[in-house]
């Protein structure tokens, strides 16, 4: 299962549409938040796959949860943009909140800055921005997950 993760994409369709043409043999696609408005351009690219949408802190207005738990094979993934977590002063509450929701996949976006670490057993992984060209594709096969951090 390839798993495009995008966030941050502020209102910038041409970058994100670039990715989206780009990775078209993804199966799955997560949108962390701050963009979801643009999430309508994905109406095009993504008949038949899954899309997750989570609410960032520029979302305004929008009935879309903040964080989702998504099992994909074997494998957990807890989703959410991070600002709720404090994600900019460490990434300690993004791992606990993993731990508790028994993650091995930890996806989250806010700081703009594409990073991908372990951490006692759990991947932590912000995609970047996608206003910035960032974004990352994770291949989950069983229990492997396998991040890739790309830009364009």
């Amino acid at each position: 299962m390839k798993l495009l993760v995008l966030s941050d994409s502020h209102g910038q369709e041409s970058s994100l549409e670039m990715v989206l043409r780009r990775e078209q043999n993804c199966d799955m696609i997560v949108h962390l938040g701050d963009g979801v408005d643009d999430m309508n351009l994905l109406l095009r690219y993504t008949v038949g796959k899954p899309i997750w949408l989570t609410r960032g802190n520029n979302d305004f207005g929008l009935a879309i949860a903040d964080s989702h738990v998504i099992k994909i094979a074997d494998v957990t993934v807890f989703a959410c943009h991070g600002h709720r977590l404090q994600v900019k002063l460490g990434l300690e509450r993004l791992y606990l909140e993993g731990l508790k929701e028994n993650a091995q996949l930890c996806l989250y976006g806010h700081t703009h800055y594409q990073t991908v670490e372990e951490y006692n057993g759990i991947t932590l992984l912000n995609p970047g921005a996608i206003m910035n060209r960032r974004y990352a594709v994770v291949d989950i096969q069983g229990k492997s997950i396998v991040p890739t951090l790309k830009h364009i």
